[in-house]
């Protein structure tokens, strides 16, 4: 790094050698030759502390980016949600999966394990009018398997080819609200049940997919 102290010495040593071979010429090219040294000196000497300071200016932006730190361990699960819906059949008793927006490919499917919800099989509960409150996903693409939760436990090897070929309805929902937080309920049952008789108040009715021809 040059610094200003490092560019006035030697300065000072390059002026000296001009100096001498200036003496050696005439008055009149003398004043001019001193002009354009005295010139190039005080352009030197302004230009090294400018680039001293943008060097500092590079390294301070640097130092002042923070790295991210990085997660470890699981990252935190989600607050459960209070999903309500009804279906056109009854599928209470089948697994759910979710396709693309197109809908004809399944996006996300569950494990054997993840079929439970609080050490239970996640079937959904019951409610009144034939609503149902959702343990396992159920959203806008959700698709269902002609499959028991009692056969999809005991599953391995699962496939999304498989699972693909055994979707019995691809756009079961009738309606479908997103009722609050699990967690805001001290009784969920008799309170989403109120909720329902009073037409859904205070939850966001989610938009469902136009029905849609599934191609196997």
């Amino acid at each position: 790094m040059l610094t200003l102290t490092g560019t006035v010495v030697s300065m000072k040593h390059w002026v000296s050698s001009i100096n001498f071979w200036v003496q050696q010429k005439k008055p009149q090219m003398r004043t001019v030759q001193i002009l354009g040294i005295t010139s190039i000196l005080l352009f030197s000497m302004c230009k090294a502390p400018q680039k001293a300071q943008n060097e500092n200016t590079e390294t301070s932006s640097y130092l002042d980016k923070k790295e991210e730190p990085l997660l470890k361990g699981n990252p935190p699960k989600a607050m459960a949600q209070a999903i309500v819906y009804k279906t056109r059949s009854s599928y209470n008793n089948l697994v759910p999966v979710t396709l693309n927006e197109a809908r004809n490919a399944i996006v996300s499917y569950p494990a054997p394990t993840d079929i439970y919800y609080k050490g239970e099989l996640a079937k959904p509960t019951i409610l009144a009018n034939g609503y149902l409150l959702d343990n396992r996903g159920v959203n806008p693409n959700t698709a269902f398997l002609g499959i028991s939760y009692e056969e999809y436990s005991k599953l391995s090897d699962i496939t999304s080819e498989f699972l693909w070929q055994n979707i019995i309805d691809a756009t079961p929902l009738v309606e479908l609200y997103h009722c609050g937080n699990r967690a805001d309920f001290s009784n969920e049952v008799d309170e989403l049940n109120e909720i329902i008789h009073g037409g859904f108040k205070n939850c966001k009715k989610i938009a469902i997919p136009p029905t849609a021809t599934l191609k196997l």
